[in-house]
């Protein structure tokens, strides 16, 4: 659920997995293609969904250094940190 936190939030999570992983940190979470039930409920919800989405690639790749996305369904992705 790291697109339910604050950018904050989220990089004191990464930090987290990064300290706790010994070889590789996976986050299962939104992909880019989401679907317009979606992007309703995240906006009534007034969370941080919209910048998780634009962001969280660049995020874990500040974080980590490098990131391998799989997406395992039409809305989900599956984001691969290895700890370096």
């Amino acid at each position: 659920m790291a697109h339910g936190l604050m950018p904050e939030e989220r990089h004191t999570l990464y930090s987290e997995m990064q300290r706790v992983a010994k070889h590789t940190a996976v986050l299962f979470d939104y992909n880019e293609h989401r679907s317009l039930i979606t992007d309703i409920a995240e906006w009534l919800e007034g969370g941080d969904y919209f910048c998780f989405i634009e962001n969280i690639r660049d995020e874990l790749k500040s974080q980590f250094g490098n990131l391998k996305v799989i997406n395992t369904g039409k809305h989900s992705a599956l984001y691969i940190c290895k700890i370096e």
